[in-house]
């Protein structure tokens, strides 16, 4: 998965776009970012106007899923951005 085949998905499963940033640091607080990382990706989360790296070091895929992976948790979406699976 790249990070196009990810917002296609986020936005077909209604992901609220406030909880997410792609490519870019979040400007929400509460909400996730997938951004690059020198030549890796990296996986961060932003409360109250500070940002914990979750992980990072990551292919473009690994960042894409565990993204999908950490919102669909955080929405209760059940799976993969809302494809039903656990």
């Amino acid at each position: 998965m790249d990070i196009e085949e990810l917002r296609d998905k986020l936005v077909r499963a209604r992901v609220h776009p406030g909880l997410y940033s792609i490519g870019l640091p979040a400007s929400e607080s509460e909400s996730y970012s997938l951004v690059r990382d020198g030549s890796a990706w990296a996986v961060l989360y932003k409360e109250r106007g500070s940002f914990t790296e979750i992980e990072s070091g990551l292919s473009e895929t690994q960042g894409c899923l565990l993204l999908e992976q950490l919102l669909s948790e955080a929405t209760g979406l059940g799976g993969p951005a809302g494809s039903g699976r656990s």
